[in-house]
């Protein structure tokens, strides 16, 4: 499928530039026609305005690119120039032919320009040799050729760079597309299966009552809430993904939408041991979508919390300058390997010393995070050692 779209762009990218090149070329071939045409008819028109000298010119110089015949009311040579060719009753017959005041007569190794005139009584024709205008000519045309090759082979090198970077991001997006839905389908696997195992044995023992049986019932509703918050997780993204220049924005007082959303998580750290610290400086505003930003600090502080162990210490930071605006969130936790830190924010990915599933994700929680993040146009750095804790710092602008 890809292959077939590389090739779709680079004959449509070799199209756009032959057509451009063979425009030019065309182009400048008739304009130099159209420059050699005017100069010779024009040298011509000026010959013919003083016969006399036009003689005067040929008895003292037999040696010219110009020739004349004059002919009488029979169509007769009367007289001729010195360096007239011998083949000149052919060419004056060609002439008549063309029943032109003026024009261009190619005959055998002869390409002339002509013009007539009336010299007391007769007509004449004044003729202009002009090999050497179309060697000339030929000449450019055989250089616009291998300019024009040249140039199609460097044409063709490039559409191809062209064609692999514009297909790279498509390829890219497909992948990840397939990966999603791979990931997926497995997360939601897992959780079915187990829901099947439980009420087979729930309907293996139909006489058994409800207590009796809570050991299974308890199994599937803690499934079914693991699929429910992974489908809600998906949904959320999903939303994000789309047009986010279109979801309302307003201010926001952060100081206290952080304090809120930390909140729930004090008792859970005091039951952990874990030392919480607040340094939230007051009164900081912001323009954003609040129950996104909500849903952001829950996420870093239910990460932090997860891979925090008894004792250890987790601290909220908000500061504020005059651009930009710092949320730092820190644990003394487990840490990250560096070759995980460049993935956590992939969909799905799990480290296997900070993401398992153990902890309950499914591995979308620090995407979501990195998908807020950059739809307020901030950005989301990690810290992190192993054994050390984890530090995430949110970086987002005013307005």
């Amino acid at each position: 499928m890809f292959r077939k779209l590389r090739l779709k762009l680079i004959v449509i990218h070799l199209s756009l530039i032959g057509l451009m090149l063979l425009s030019t070329f065309i182009g400048i071939n008739w304009h130099m026609n159209r420059q050699v045409q005017n100069r010779s008819l024009a040298l011509l028109h000026n010959a013919v305005q003083d016969v006399d000298a036009l003689r005067t010119r040929f008895s003292a110089m037999d040696q010219s690119n110009l020739f004349y015949l004059l002919i009488d009311e029979h169509e007769e040579v009367i007289e001729k120039s010195p360096n007239a060719p011998h083949h000149y009753e052919e060419i004056l017959s060609r002439t008549l032919k063309e029943n032109k005041e003026k024009g261009n007569l190619r005959y055998e190794e002869y390409d002339l320009w002509f013009i007539r005139t009336e010299v007391e009584g007769n007509i004449m024709y004044l003729f202009q040799r002009n090999e050497g205008n179309r060697m000339m000519l030929t000449s450019l045309k055989e250089t616009t050729f291998i300019i024009g090759a040249i140039s199609a082979v460097f044409a063709l090198l490039i559409s191809v760079v062209m064609a692999n970077r514009a297909i790279r991001p498509i390829v890219s997006a497909w992948e990840k597309q397939q990966s999603f839905v791979s990931d997926a389908s497995h997360e939601l696997r897992t959780p079915l299966a187990t829901l099947s195992i439980n009420l087979e044995a729930v309907l293996d023992s139909p006489d058994e009552t409800v207590a009796e049986q809570s050991e299974w019932l308890i199994n599937m509703q803690n499934e079914i809430t693991r699929m429910k918050n992974l489908v809600n997780d998906l949904l959320l993204l999903a939303r994000m993904d789309e047009k986010h220049e279109n979801l309302s924005r307003e201010s926001i007082n952060l100081s206290q939408l952080l304090i809120k959303a930390s909140n729930p998580f004090i008792l859970m750290m005091e039951e952990k041991e874990i030392t919480f610290e607040q340094k939230i400086e007051k009164d900081v505003e912001i323009l954003g979508i609040e129950n996104h930003l909500h849903q952001l600090i829950i996420i870093l502080l239910d990460n932090a919390i997860k891979h925090t162990p008894s004792n250890g210490m987790i601290s909220l930071q908000l500061k504020s300058s005059k651009e930009k605006i710092s949320i730092v969130v820190k644990d003394t936790g487990v840490g990250i390997s560096k070759e995980h830190q460049e993935h956590i924010f992939e969909r799905f990915y799990r480290a296997d010393t900070a993401r398992n599933r153990t902890s309950g994700g499914a591995g979308l929680g620090l995407s979501i995070a990195k998908t807020i993040v950059n739809n307020h146009k901030g950005k989301l750095h990690v810290e992190s050692a192993v054994g050390s804790g984890t530090t995430f710092e949110i970086l987002l602008p005013k307005s």
